[in-house]
């Protein structure tokens, strides 16, 4: 697990990003692991990159044709709790 959360914390988010769909996939602790990491380095990012991010978030969702997929990888970036 520890192997895990080094390589989200280090892994650049442009690859992230890519990775939405099988991060969104995880077990529930891994993806809650992910989640926690994820939006902690997203709140360190300008205001209009986290904005940016989100359109690219809510773009994967859209495409991944599974709706609990989707709103796994929505919930990493939410208005309300990034």
């Amino acid at each position: 697990m520890v192997v895990f959360a080094e390589t989200v914390e280090t892994r650049p988010m442009i690859k992230l990003l890519e990775e939405l769909p099988g991060i969104a996939s995880l077990s529930e602790t891994k993806f809650h692991l992910a989640t926690t990491i994820l939006r902690r380095r997203f709140r360190g990012e300008s205001p209009i990159d986290q904005l940016q991010l989100r359109i690219i978030a809510d773009e994967i969702a859209g495409t991944s044709g599974d709706d609990e997929l989707a709103r796994r990888i929505r919930s990493m970036f939410a208005w309300d709790e990034a």
